[in-house]
């Protein structure tokens, strides 16, 4: 790149291309620009005049982006809008932007980049409720420090693979056989089977809806073919007549995140393939024809903007936006080949695309946080692109080594709550444990299959959540293996688990009612941080490693507050030294993008089952940045019957004020007497420090949340026990033990 070309100003390159896919990559200098420009005050989702950012996109203007963003053009064809990557700390720091894309070139190629500016359709389109609009971008004060073309070296095509069978095998032709629905309505007249009034209750609710969502269309379809449900066909038709009509897919706004792709564009292109096939001549010639055509361009785009948008969902291979869009445009692009001529370069891309992301996947089972510890966002598309691989090819990856581990962590950790408080939430998934059911004749997954499917309703933090639990009886039913038999019940947790490649220990005290949970290491545990450099895999959330939680009677007490769209170490239960939280405690929204792993782990976890007593330390000296002194700093944690105690050694280059906080639900309960903290209402969780060198004061403060969109506590605000030391130390042991009452 030339020195005197300006961020601001268009440009182009041109090389001739053997076919196959580029990348283009650069790093902005951005020291002079105003960095104000990504950050935006919230008066809304419960929020009051709170300044947050840095923002990638607008959190006000239909995600419009704040980041530096070029539309690209190739070979004449606008392919989409190019978004700089999130920004890292150390980016913040030195204050600079990076991105790369990548895009399909063959022969003389000619690629043209124009800065982005709000088009004045966008301006009216993404106005707020205050008539405000999207500003001018100000690209001042940004200069090019690299530009650099390459062959991809992330994605490839690669050759399909032999044997391939015909498109009428794919699971979604079965559909539109008389015998595939024979069979199973003679198994669901019977009186012991757990599906048949969660299924009435799935097509009740599919049938009730104002407006369809495009993942209705399953229940709908299973409605029609099932039960003969009446005007469930005209219900699905009129679904699939209005996404065939719809201009785009996802946002609406062309200038904003997600438009045409991520997972609101994967539900729509699933969807449709899954009913051309399902409802084979229910579809006349007309719709037929209209619907191949609307799949073919809509395909087309998502892979365009798949590569295009690698620095965020489309290159992504663990966190959620790139996992179930891309798991489930495996599943349209498997059921279209053959179909299109377009799918067969589909397929050739996202099967090793896929290869990555299963590659990336912990080995110990423990659904990560980068699915949000949800069943139904880590397993359902993953299931279905399982089913759809086995049927074209004959891969069966459910053989492969990360998948049966799976099941151990659902029989571990099975409750009601938040899976951050030690227990993990039973919604979605059903299809996945059937599946391994069958395969592994594993009675433990048909148990929870259906205890998932008999359960009740809970309160709907997400809309997804509500579209999971009516679709779980759904995907049961058809897959469902009768011939496997569930226990009665499963037999009781063991008291402790350690997930080593998630850095994850759970003790469950069943005497006293007590589920205790901590997790320290990376994101989504060793092996994907490993395996992925995406910035949006590499994410960190709230800078609180030490982080803990315990439940007492499946009320999490010691809890999670909401991270919410300011990550701050003040909504953890962790130390502060001189005020100052960890590493990262800068308050960036949602989560923090590229974050490396500086060390922090658990370096310990051992139990002693003839004792009944364990043993779990934690490595908390590299999550503190290196300005604060810290020389050592370890996290203990006994645990004895009834009895959790958690000890902090450290040691720093000169004295500080230290601040112990421990976070609590404001409705449960917190409360302080002299310097025992309460947790809890009835039965409570009794908090006392004990220690001889330093002298703690103790209080009950307000934990500020800035609420995202959703909130997985309703908006419930939280508050936390704070202990202050008297005066500065250099060094402290001090003990905080936990009780039930």
């Amino acid at each position: 790149m030339p020195p005197e070309q300006r961020p601001g100003r268009g440009f182009a390159f041109r090389f001739d291309a053997s076919p196959g896919l580029y990348q283009f990559s650069g790093i902005l200098d951005a020291r002079e620009f105003d960095w104000e420009q990504l950050h935006e005050t919230l008066d809304k989702f419960h929020n009051a005049n709170k300044r947050t950012g840095p923002w990638d996109f607008s959190i006000h203007f239909k995600a419009t982006p704040l980041v530096p963003s070029y539309w690209v053009t190739v070979n004449g064809k606008r392919v989409g809008l190019w978004f700089f990557e999130r920004v890292s700390l150390e980016d913040i720091e030195q204050r600079r932007f990076r991105g790369k894309m990548a895009f399909w070139a063959e022969g003389a190629t000619t690629v043209e980049l124009a800065p982005y500016q709000p088009s004045a359709e966008v301006r009216r389109m993404a106005a707020d409720k205050a008539g405000r609009q999207p500003r001018d971008y100000d690209w001042r004060g940004l200069r090019w420090m690299s530009a650099l073309l390459e062959t991809d070296p992330e994605d490839r095509l690669a050759a399909l693979p032999s044997g391939l069978k015909d498109a009428s095998a794919s699971p979604a032709a079965q559909w539109a056989k008389a015998d595939f629905w024979e069979s199973l309505r003679s198994w669901l007249t019977r009186d012991d089977t757990p599906y048949r009034r969660a299924l009435e209750g799935s097509f009740d609710w599919a049938m009730s809806k104002d407006a369809n969502a495009p993942q209705d269309l399953i229940a709908l379809l299973a409605a029609h073919r099932l039960r003969a449900r009446e005007g469930a066909l005209g219900r699905a038709l009129k679904l699939m007549d209005s996404l065939i009509a719809q201009p785009t897919w996802g946002n609406p706004n062309p200038e904003g995140y997600s438009h045409n792709g991520d997972m609101g564009a994967m539900y729509c292109l699933r969807a449709l393939a899954w009913a051309y096939h399902a409802l084979a001549d229910e579809l006349g010639g007309e719709r037929r024809e209209r619907l191949l055509a609307k799949l073919r361009l809509q395909g087309g785009i998502f892979l365009d903007l798949a590569l295009l948008n690698r620095d965020y969902w489309g290159g992504s291979v663990i966190q959620d936006h790139g996992w179930k869009s891309m798991f489930g445009f495996g599943v349209a692009a498997l059921h279209l080949l053959g179909v299109l001529p377009e799918a067969e370069r589909w397929v050739r891309y996202i099967l090793p695309r896929l290869r990555r992301s299963l590659d990336a996947m912990p080995r110990d089972g423990v659904i990560p946080a980068s699915s949000h510890y949800s069943p139904s966002l880590y397993l359902d598309e993953l299931t279905q692109y399982r089913d759809a691989l086995l049927a074209r090819t004959g891969e069966d990856i459910f053989d492969e080594a990360q998948f049966p581990p799976i099941v151990d962590y659902f029989v571990v950790m099975n409750g009601v709550g938040d899976g951050r408080s030690g227990q993990l939430p039973l919604m979605g998934g059903v299809h996945f444990l059937n599946r391994m059911a069958a395969k592994y004749r594993d009675g433990r997954a048909a148990y929870l299959a259906r205890q998932i499917v008999q359960a009740s309703a809970p309160e709907f933090t997400h809309p997804l959540r509500a579209i999971s639990f009516h679709l779980d009886p759904v995907y049961g039913a058809l897959s469902h293996d009768p011939t496997v038999r569930a226990p009665d019940r499963l037999p009781p947790p063991p008291a402790f688990v350690h997930f080593p490649d998630s850095g994850l220990v759970r003790h469950c005290d069943r005497e006293a009612g007590m589920v205790f949970s901590v997790s320290c290491g990376p994101y989504s545990g060793w092996n994907a941080y490993r395996h992925s450099l995406c910035p949006c895999d590499r994410l960190g959330l709230a800078p609180g490693e030490g982080h803990f939680t315990i439940a007492l009677d499946s009320v999490p007490l010691l809890t999670t507050p909401d991270g919410g769209y300011r990550l701050c170490s003040g909504i953890r239960t962790c130390l502060l030294i001189d005020g100052q939280g960890q590493y990262g405690d800068i308050g960036y929204p949602m989560s923090i993008p590229s974050k490396r792993h500086r060390g922090e782990q658990i370096q310990f976890a051992r139990w002693d089952e003839k004792a009944r007593d364990g043993f779990v330390r934690l490595e908390l000296t590299p999550a503190y940045p290196d300005a604060l002194g810290l020389v050592k700093y370890t996290r203990d944690f006994l645990l004895q019957p009834s009895r959790i105690t958690c000890r902090d050694t450290l040691v720093l280059e000169r004295p500080r004020r230290l601040s112990w906080l421990f976070q609590g639900k404001r409705e449960h309960g917190v409360a302080v007497e002299g310097l025992v903290g309460w947790f809890g209402a009835s039965r409570r969780l009794r908090l006392t420090p004990e220690c001889a060198d330093v002298a703690l004061t103790a209080s009950v403060q307000p934990t500020e949340v800035v609420w995202a969109y959703s909130s997985a506590s309703g908006f419930k605000p939280f508050d936390h026990v704070r202990y202050d030391s008297v005066g500065p130390t250099a060094s402290a042991i001090v003990d905080f033990v936990v009780t039930s009452c």
